[in-house]
This record gives C-alpha cells, sequence and structure tokens, in this order.
C-alpha cells in the first residue's frame, strides 16, 4: 500500500490499539495520512506499508493509541478561542469538548443579553474582552478561526428565554415560545448540536415542563440531544430527573443527563435509583447517555449558591447591594436552616465550600480556604462573606464544593450508557483540578488502580460512547473508533503511567503517561510538549435525513406535531398500478396491518398546484406525513414513484426504524430529460451493474440512462444478420493502460454484450423505476469494433483492414465508407435498438467523427462525386440525413452528438451539447431540441481535483463544486452527466468517478435555473454520503481519494481548465464560422 507523498503520513508501529467500541485490545500498526486513519494491519495481515520520504514512524510497543477522549460538559469556550494557548484539555488527550453548558453562553445573543449573559458567567469562564458573538454561526466561525481541538456547542436556553421573556419569572407566552422556537431552530441549522438548560440558574429555571416539551420537540426534529442542568442536585434530585425523561419520552428527544453525580448528601448510596430510571426510559425507547467526572467534590460559582429570587430582575448585584440587615438575615435562613434552590434545598455547608478563584486581585488571599474559615478569621458572618465576596468579585467567585459519595461515583461510571465529562472550570487561582485532570484519572484511578472499568470500557466511555451521542460515529470519517476511514483525532498513552497531575494543592499540573495527541491527523501534543499548531474546528451537526434530502425538496415540516413511526410492521397501501413503487417502500417489512399506514395514489389535479407551475407537472408529488400517517400523492404514477424515493430518503441511513416528523414535501423537476450516459462499449459493465446503477439514479430522480452501447472498443448487443458483432466485436485481447505518450497496452481479455433477454429485462426493471433507457449505437465514426467484424463496411482501399477491436483509445480515423453496404448495416442496428428498446429517443452518435479515411480514400472520393458532396465534410451530414430519416419511420427521435451541427441537421434530431456554450447556443439559435452536458461540467471521467494522486488524470479537473454550478440554459430539454469508461475498468471505479458529483448535478437538474450557494449542498451532502454507503457505493472521499483508489504509477494526461477551454474553443471553430455566417445571412 502506497501512500501519500502529497499529505502528512504518520505510522504507529506495533501499538496496542483500544479502538472505542469496547472490543478488545490487539496490536497493529496504523497509518495516518492527512486527517484520516488509511490503514489498520492487525497481525497477519498480508498488505505492507509503502513510506513516501518525509513520513514519520513512531514506536508505538507498550503504548495504547485510541481514539481522542470527548468532554461532553466543557466550560471552555473563551479558552478555546484564545487559540493554541488552551492546552488544559490536549494535554488530557481531549480533542473536542462540547460547549454551550447549563443553559448560558456565547450565542445566540442579542445586544441586551451580549451585555448580562457573560457577567453571569464570568465564575465558569472568565471575562472576556469584547463580546462580538450574536448568532451561533458568528460563534462557530470564530472556534474556526482559533481552536486548537475540535468543538461541538449547544444552544443554552436560558439564553433563549432572556433574549424573548427577559428575566421574569413567569410564563412564557405561546408568542414568546414560538420566537424561542425559532431562535432554537436557526442556531441548530447552523450547526448547534442541542440545547443545554440550567435549571437552577437564572432565567432558564422559569421555564415550566411544557415551555422545555415545545422546545425539545424542535430539538428532537433537528436531529439533537437535550443536556439539562437539572432542577435539583439534593433531596429532589430523583424527581428533577424523573422531569428530565418524561420529557424524552413525550417528545422524542434524546436527553443526556449532565454531571449526573448525585453528590449531595441526600443521595448518598442512591445511584441505583437513578440508573433505574435511567434504564426504565431507555426501555421505554428513549435515548438517554449521561455524564460525570471522576471526583467527589463539585464547582460552580459562589452566586449560584443563593436563592434564585434574588436574580428574579436580572440584576443579582444591585439585589444583593439593596439587602438591608433584615434582608441579610432573610437570606442567611434559606441558605442556612431551610435550604434554597441555589444550594439545591439542602442547608449550606460553609465547611464544605472552598473558595478557588476571584476575578479582583484584592480577594486573592481568599482563595483555598473555606467560606466557614474566613467568617472565622474575619469575625464576620458567613452570610456577610458570601454576599460581600460575591458584590466585591461581581459575581465572578469561583468555588469547590467539598461533598460526594464514592460509591455512587463508581456505579454511575459503570452504566453502559455512561460518558466522561469534567465540568472543568479553567479560570481562578485553585479550580478544580477536574479541568485539567478528568480524563487521565479515569484510566489511571479508576482504570489500573480500581479495576472499576476495563481499560476497553473506559475508552468506550470517553471516545465511542460521546461520538455517538453527538452522531459524530456516522459517516465515513467518524471520530470516536480506529478504524480504516476514521478522523484522526487520536490519543497515544502509556496505561501504566496515565494519571491525573492535577489536584486540590495543585490544580494546573499536567498529566502525565500521554504520549502524543492528533487532532485531524495533526499532532498537538508531543511527549511533555504542546506544539503550538491549532488544527481544530467547530463541529457542525449534520441536519437529520429528513432535512438532507438530495435533491432538494421544498418542505414545510412542523416540529410540534407527532412524528411518524415507521417500522418494518408499517403497512404500505397502495393499488395494483403502483404496487412496483410500493415494494420499494416494504423491503423486509413484516406489516401490522392495525398501525399507521403508507398510502400511495395519483391524482392529476396536482399538475395544477402552484409548486409545480411551469416544470415537469407529470411528474409532481406532495408527501404528507402526520402521526396517524403517510400520503404519498402524484400526478401520475412516475410522482408518486418520486414522493416515494423522497420518503425513503426521510429516514436515516441504515435504519430500521425511523421517526419521520409531521410535515409537507412536495415538488416537481424542472427538465424532463435528467440523465447519465454510461459508456458500455470501452469497458462493459455486466447486467447486474447496470440494474444497480438504475437505482442509484432512480434514488436521486434522474430519468435517463443513455447507454453508449458501440464504440471503437467493443459492440455489446446484437444485430440479427450480423453475428459476428457480438462474436468478434464484443471481444478484445489488449486494453491501454494509462493516457498519453506512456501510456503502455496491458494484455488481457475484455469482453461482454447483452442478449436480447437481459435488455429487455432491463428495459422492464428501469421502467419500474421510471428511468428511460436510451441506446446509442455510434455512426459512422468510432465504429472499429464493427469493422473488425465486418471490414467490408470500411474504407477497404486504404491499407489493412482491422481484424478486433482497438486496443487504444482516442479519436481513431476509422470510419464507415459512403455506401449503400454500410447504411444498410446501419439502419439494421437502428432496427435491432428500436426492437429491443422501448425508448422515444435511439441514439445515432456522431461524434469525433474524422474525415481522413474520406479524404484519403479513391473509392469514398468517387462516391462522394456520385453523391454530389463536394467535401469530405459533407460525407458525416450525408449520413446523418439517412440514419435520422430511418429513425423516424420507426416512429423515434435521433439522438446525436453536437457535430453534426456543423452540417444540415434534419428534423427528428435532439443534440447531445457536449462542447460548451457554443454548441449548446448554436441548436438554440436554431431551433433543435438540445440537452445540455458541457464537458467542463458534467465529464465524470475527469480527475475530481488538480493532486497527482487522482487516478489516471486525464482531461482538466472538475470538482464536485464545479459540476454544481451545471446551468441548463432555458429552451434546452434538460441535461445529462456523461461518464466514458476508458480508464474506470470496474465498477468501483466507476462509482469512485460517478459519486458524489453526480449527487450535486442531480440536484442542478431538478431544481434548474442558476445555481445556488454551494454551501447549502455541502451541509446536506454527508447524511448524502451516508446513503451511498448504505447502497455499497464506493464513491470518492470528499478530502480525495483512499490508497486503495489510487492507480499509482498509471500515467494520465492532466490538462488545465484553461487547456482544455482553449482545445473546445478549436473544436467549435467550423459551428462559430456557421453561426457567423448565418448571422451574415440574416443581416443581408
Amino acid at each position: 500500500m502506497l501512500l501519500s507523498s502529497e499529505k502528512t503520513v504518520r505510522v504507529y508501529r506495533g501499538a496496542t490499539v483500544v479502538d472505542g467500541t469496547g472490543a478488545e485490545r490487539f496490536t497493529a500498526d496504523v497509518a495516518i495520512e492527512g486527517a484520516r486513519v488509511v490503514a489498520v494491519l492487525r497481525e497477519g495481515d498480508a498488505r505492507r506499508l509503502d513510506l513516501p520520504d518525509g513520513a514519520v514512524e513512531i514506536d508505538a510497543t507498550g503504548l495504547v493509541l485510541s481514539p481522542g477522549f470527548i468532554d461532553m460538559h466543557a466550560h471552555s469556550e473563551l479558552a478555546v478561542l484564545s487559540g493554541a494557548a488552551h492546552d488544559a484539555k490536549i494535554r488530557q488527550g481531549v480533542t473536542t469538548e462540547v460547549l454551550g453548558q447549563d443553559g448560558l453562553g456565547y450565542a445566540p445573543l442579542d445586544d441586551a443579553t451580549a451585555a448580562v449573559i457573560p457577567a453571569q458567567i464570568a465564575g465558569w469562564n472568565g471575562t472576556p474582552a469584547a463580546v462580538p458573538w450574536r448568532s451561533m454561526d458568528d460563534l462557530l466561525a470564530a472556534i474556526d478561526a482559533a481552536a486548537v481541538a475540535n468543538a461541538a456547542v449547544l444552544v443554552p436556553q436560558g439564553n433563549l428565554r432572556m433574549m424573548v421573556v427577559g428575566h421574569e419569572d413567569r410564563p412564557a407566552t405561546v408568542e414568546e415560545v414560538a420566537e424561542m422556537c425559532a431562535l432554537l431552530g436557526a442556531a441548530m441549522d447552523a450547526g448547534a448540536f442541542g440545547m443545554s438548560s440550567g435549571l437552577t440558574y437564572t432565567p432558564g429555571m422559569y421555564a415550566d415542563t411544557g415551555e422545555l416539551e415545545i422546545l425539545c420537540r424542535i430539538v428532537a426534529e433537528r436531529g439533537g440531544y437535550w443536556a439539562p442542568h437539572t432542577r435539583s442536585y439534593g433531596g429532589a434530585a430523583l424527581d428533577a430527573y424523573r422531569e428530565a425523561l418524561d420529557i424524552g419520552r413525550r417528545t422524542g428527544c434524546p436527553i443526556h443527563l449532565t454531571h449526573a453525580t448525585m453528590n449531595f448528601a441526600p443521595n448518598r448510596g442512591r445511584a441505583g435509583e437513578l440508573l433505574a430510571l435511567v434504564d426504565d426510559a431507555i426501555s421505554d425507547g428513549v435515548d438517554v447517555t449521561l455524564d460525570t467526572y471522576p471526583y467527589l467534590p463539585g464547582a460552580t460559582t459562589l452566586a449560584a449558591l443563593l436563592p434564585s429570587r434574588l436574580a428574579a430582575g436580572g440584576d443579582l448585584l444591585g439585589a444583593i447591594a439593596a439587602l438591608d440587615d433584615d434582608g441579610r438575615e432573610a437570606v442567611r435562613v434559606e441558605l442556612e436552616e431551610v435550604g434554597c434552590d441555589g444550594f439545591h434545598g439542602e442547608r449550606a455547608d460553609w465547611t464544605a465550600i472552598e473558595i478557588s478563584g476571584t476575578r479582583s486581585a484584592r480577594l486573592a488571599g481568599l482563595v483555598g480556604r473555606t467560606v466557614a474559615e474566613i467568617a472565622a478569621s474575619s469575625g464576620t458572618r458567613a452570610i456577610d462573606v458570601v454576599l460581600d465576596t460575591i458584590l466585591e468579585d461581581a459575581g465572578a467567585t469561583g468555588i469547590l464544593m467539598h461533598i460526594g459519595d464514592e460509591d455512587n461515583v463508581r456505579a454511575i461510571m459503570r452504566h453502559p450508557r455512561h460518558s466522561g465529562g469534567s465540568d472543568g472550570i479553567l479560570v481562578g487561582a485553585k479550580p478544580h483540578p477536574r479541568g485539567r485532570g478528568t480524563f487521565p484519572r479515569y484510566l489511571g484511578h479508576y482504570v489500573r488502580e480500581l479495576g472499576v472499568l476495563t481499560l476497553e470500557e473506559a475508552v468506550r466511555h470517553l471516545a465511542g460512547t460521546p461520538a455517538a451521542r453527538l452522531g459524530l460515529d456516522r459517516g465515513d470519517s467518524p471520530r470516536g473508533v480506529i478504524r480504516e476511514g476514521a478522523t484522526a483525532d487520536l490519543v497515544l498513552f502509556d496505561p501504566g503511567s496515565i494519571d491525573a497531575g492535577a489536584t486540590f494543592e495543585s490544580p494546573h499540573a499536567p498529566p502525565s503517561g500521554i504520549a502524543e495527541v492528533l487532532v485531524a491527523g495533526v499532532p498537538v501534543v508531543r511527549g511533555a510538549d504542546v506544539t503550538g499548531a491549532a488544527p481544530g474546528r467547530a463541529l457542525r451537526m449534520t441536519p437529520p435525513a429528513h432535512r438532507a434530502t438530495v435533491p432538494s425538496i421544498d418542505s414545510t415540516i412542523d416540529p410540534l406535531a407527532g412524528a411518524f413511526e415507521w417500522s418494518v410492521r408499517t403497512p404500505v397501501v397502495a393499488p395494483d398500478a403502483l404496487d412496483a413503487t410500493a415494494a420499494r417502500l416494504r423491503s423486509g417489512h413484516v406489516p401490522d396491518d392495525s398501525a399507521p399506514a403508507i398510502t400511495l395514489s395519483v391524482d392529476e389535479a396536482l399538475a395544477s398546484e402552484p409548486f409545480a407551475d411551469g416544470r415537469v407537472t407529470s411528474e409532481a408529488f406532495r408527501l404528507r406525513v402526520t402521526a396517524d400517517g403517510v400520503e404519498v400523492i402524484g400526478a401520475s404514477e412516475a410522482g408518486v414513484f418520486r414522493g416515494a424515493t423522497v420518503l425513503r430518503q426521510l429516514r436515516e441511513p441504515g435504519a430500521e426504524h425511523a421517526r419521520i416528523p409531521s410535515g409537507v414535501w412536495e415538488g416537481a423537476p424542472a427538465h424532463r430529460w435528467r440523465g447519465v450516459m454510461l459508456d458500455v462499449a470501452r469497458h462493459f459493465r455486466p447486467v447486474e451493474d447496470v440494474r444497480r446503477l438504475v437505482d442509484l439514479l432512480a434514488d436521486h430522480h434522474l430519468s435517463i440512462l443513455h447507454l453508449h452501447l458501440t464504440d471503437d472498443q467493443g459492440w455489446r448487443f446484437a444485430v440479427p444478420g450480423f453475428p459476428r458483432l457480438t462474436e468478434i466485436g464484443a471481444r478484445r485481447e489488449a486494453t491501454q493502460l494509462g493516457h498519453g505518450p506512456l501510456a503502455t497496452v496491458e494484455q488481457g481479455v475484455h469482453e461482454g454484450y447483452y442478449t436480447d433477454v437481459e435488455i429487455r429485462d432491463l428495459v422492464a426493471y428501469a421502467a419500474e423505476r421510471f428511468v428511460t433507457i436510451v441506446p446509442e449505437v455510434e455512426l459512422p465514426g468510432h465504429i472499429q469494433a464493427a469493422l473488425a467484424a465486418y471490414p467490408e463496411l470500411g474504407n477497404t482501399d486504404l491499407g489493412e483492414a482491422p481484424t478486433a477491436p482497438w486496443e487504444r483509445f482516442g479519436v481513431n480515423p476509422r470510419t464507415l465508407a459512403p455506401t449503400e453496404d454500410a447504411l444498410d448495416f446501419g439502419r439494421a442496428a437502428i432496427d435491432a435498438l428500436c426492437d429491443l428498446f422501448d425508448s422515444p429517443w435511439i441514439g445515432i452518435g456522431g461524434d469525433e467523427v474524422p474525415v481522413t479515411e474520406w479524404e484519403q480514400s479513391a473509392a469514398a472520393r468517387r462516391r462522394m462525386q456520385e453523391l454530389g458532396l463536394a467535401t469530405p465534410h459533407e460525407v458525416q451530414p450525408w449520413f446523418t440525413a439517412r440514419f435520422v430519416e430511418h429513425v423516424r419511420r420507426r416512429g423515434r427521435t435521433a439522438l446525436a452528438w453536437d457535430e453534426v451541427l456543423e452540417g444540415d441537421v434534419p428534423d427528428g434530431v435532439e443534440i447531445l451539447a457536449w462542447r460548451g456554450p457554443v454548441a449548446m447556443q448554436e441548436a438554440l439559435r436554431r431551433g433543435i431540441p438540445v440537452i445540455a452536458c458541457p464537458d467542463l461540467e458534467v465529464y465524470l471521467d475527469y480527475p475530481q481535483s488538480e493532486s497527482a494522486e487522482e487516478p489516471i488524470r486525464v482531461g482538466p479537473p472538475l470538482s464536485i463544486e464545479r459540476a454544481y454550478t451545471l446551468r441548463v440554459p432555458e429552451g434546452a430539454a434538460g441535461g445529462q452527466a456523461n461518464v466514458w469508461t476508458e480508464h474506470l475498468p470496474t465498477r468501483d471505479r466507476v462509482d469512485f468517478a460517478v459519486f458524489p458529483r453526480l449527487a450535486a448535478i442531480a440536484e442542478r437538474l431538478w431544481e434548474g435555473g442558476e445555481a445556488p450557494p454551494f454551501d447549502g449542498f455541502a451541509l446536506r451532502l454527508p447524511v448524502h454520503l451516508q446513503r451511498l454507503a448504505e447502497s455499497g457505493v464506493r464513491y470518492r472521499p470528499l478530502d480525495g481519494p483512499t490508497p486503495v483508489q489510487r492507480r499509482q504509477g498509471v500515467p494520465g494526461k492532466p490538462l488545465t481548465r484553461q487547456a482544455r477551454e482553449e482545445i473546445v474553443e478549436g473544436l467549435v471553430a467550423r459551428l462559430r464560422d456557421r453561426a457567423r455566417g448565418a448571422d451574415g445571412a440574416h443581416s443581408a
């Protein structure tokens, strides 16, 4: 396996791999290319790594290589924005942090809340120099620009409430809830992973259960999760957890119980009760996870302990300053004798509350002392110490709470849905050590020393489980796991020495035993040092499948209505005429007729709906989803099929059960011709591969499969009366390998053709999927395979006739001779296609027809004279006219490449305009039906980037972004992508070339008009790649070919885009001249 010479390569030799799945550890060599793991070679793997110059090899013998850890509860926003200076987490092996916790954060904000919330959470994060962020987009972009590791962000529910309702302790109105929902939806659409709540912090705590449920429905519909800091962690903790889990039951929202520690005194020994609640919810179908930190003491701000009533107006400091002696005494009674909500209903024990940090330098002497100690030494009441310190420090004082129950900590971390969350506060002179020690402490203390978890279990809890919670385990570059293709967020550590250096006495000490940390393949920690690299970014949640249709389908979704539960027991009801479409929805089903059903029907009136106006109305559809069922309605059977195809996309890829939100999806295509040309002449594809391609076209709402059945290199269908076409013309003994002057010829038989039975079955199979197969025979050029079988059809006076199909690629000078026999042969081939295919169109080729033989052949020149043809350039139009006439006689339309425009084009021809806008404009000028297939946008054999590691680069680069710019001019019938297979000898190679660029082209052909910005498509693309993977498509990854997809050493002939444009300009020179002549005649 030859690894990249363009990307950074690292190889860990002999590592003990703990892969994040919980599976048993194993020894392997692990190779990294750029940002991905590309090889995991266990003992006995026959593959060998061929390393480029500059590759880094690390002897990892005795060391563990695991996925990077994910901190599910971090208070690090301002630290993350400081860039490489933020080393607290990466030194622990943390490669992703989840921010926006506890219902308060830095986005979304408006001007009013930007002046309040950062000060309210200064004790968690410190004080920012400025607060420029307003939208979630703003914050994510700032993280992108600075982060050393990755960050996922939650939408803080308290921000929403403060922006809309303010600090008022009252129920939100219906209109206010709707406004909060809109803000939440917009932030999640920007990439937030869910919502957090701080239900003991103002103003989020003022939300009642009903309000939280509505917000959670928004979160659930968009595929996120809710992370509540619940209403109590004291004596009412179980009731608070029960509220959150019940919200999950009623809304379908995944629930992540954050810092689920059960540490207050009333909960000692009661972890089992919490876990029973969790297990009951899971058995009821709620997706529940939880996180803890591996310490007993907790940490928060001193202000958080106060009765929430003091902050009810939004000005806590003002309320404290206004307290007189009686007011202070009332607060003391609430804290010390009754137990207030800030202290989770428990009575304050000031001997357990230690000052961990202050913003004011004047208060630095308080750090490391308990409130009781400060009160005793100053002769002041504890309540006055608390209130005066909060006032002087502007609410930013941090504290440690020395409480907890070790048995609870151990029981909770054993739960299979447990993950690690530091809840780390990094600011202050003496912060909680969990901010710098959580993850090594799990591995050192609880794995190695106590054996509470196995190493495999711990890594799953610290990497695999949180990655699954965030949805980062899906797709072709997952996090939280080590496997080939995974993102190289990795940590290399010594299991015998890893430990948290941070202690309560020395909370800033670094951990030990971490050898190396990679973020996206880039070392950020090496040995005891941070490297200064900042390869991290803001991760963005991919949208749910129902918001990620490709092509994009207009939808109106109602997150607050009930969702439709789609399972293997869902009945599909359809009339017999729609049974084939229904079968695509029933696959693997064992229906329960009493369950809500999917119903298919035709309603021709749908074609008159406004959304179908100006589009292909016969394919219009409407998909209506409610909790009680799904209706798929089409203006025709084809429209129903399109709607059913959309419905299939609304289900998460690979899921047997799906919750589809209530809503309406509707649409109709802009163009009738939405196609792909597959060249099966250069490299034959078996019929099962063509069937598979038909399915993939149908999945993309494409309507045409244009089969290029003949060329110089092979003839792929039978023609009555010409048996040698398939005996000789369908087989070659060797094939060109590579392109350009360094190409060679590789020996080996390549053969195949489609029988009549196979073709008829294939046509019927495609018709059930509303794909028309359009056959093409190349005439009068690209004909050597036929001439090898019947050399008498060629220009026989020019030397030795061919005896086999051409082994080379390029433009072959051989053509049919301008004879009646050649015409009869062409007509027979057309007849065979008309008899086998029901397509309204029959392709007759016409591209790249050299006139060389007609110039040089004496017999051809005599025949031209007989026919009254003045130049060799008039021979092709002569052929074209007669073949078109024959196609018309068979009741079909001839399909020809745009070279035929260089002569007179008879009626009954549709043009494939591949030579850019000149050919397209000429066809439109002459009123000839035309299909857009400009090579610079849709030739999918072109390389997908400028990288030399693209396999056999021939032509200019055609990126997916460029493919998405395809625009079909007004008046054209549509467009198609062309897949020439000279260098695509296998199904996997075709997959690589076609996908995912075809998805971009399919969307442009469905939508029509000018292409919108690529960003919207790019956001949906990761979900669509999962669909492709589920279908077994070996597509090209977005970051370039994998090692096995490259073809090192096979030469190509790359071009720049400019060079190709110049070539095409020369190819259309005759067309330009013709157009100028026509314009001149018109002017005269």
